[in-house]
């Protein structure tokens, strides 16, 4: 009897947003990396298909090919209720360099932001906010 209330206590845990630094983490590679729509296409929600192929298009154009270290599981991102994103993200820096008529090659620094959920037993992102670090 005491076997059966310890399995049955046993349950599996629903996967918390920790659970999910593996899969942002290799996104934002796939993203920013391999730069290529179907190594990502699969972890898109829905919802943001058509505006991530677009930003995917952008940091390509932008130049940015680097992720900078790890990412930070932050708690104070602008939520998106539209899409069920609350607070929680991940936040990355990417980087990278492109070639500016008269310019020469200019450094690039930016911050990716992105929400995850689990929708199907599987991490996708649901939202996500780019932005080129000024002065960087």
């Amino acid at each position: 009897m005491a076997v059966a209330a310890i399995v049955a206590g046993c349950g599996g845990s629903k996967p918390s947003l920790e659970d999910a630094r593996p899969f942002a983490d290799g996104f934002t590679h796939r993203l920013a990396v391999v730069g290529t729509w179907q190594s990502i296409e699969a972890d898109v929600g829905p919802d943001v298909t058509r505006e991530m192929r677009n930003l995917q298009t952008h940091i390509r154009k932008d130049g940015i090919r680097r992720v900078d270290g790890k990412g930070q599981l932050r708690h104070d991102c602008p939520p998106a209720p539209a899409v069920g994103a609350g607070k929680d993200c991940f936040v990355y820096q990417v980087s990278g360099s492109q070639v500016v008529p008269l310019g020469g090659v200019q450094r690039l620094n930016a911050r990716l932001r992105l929400w995850v959920a689990r929708e199907s037993g599987r991490w996708q992102v649901i939202n996500y906010d780019y932005a080129v670090i000024p002065g960087s």
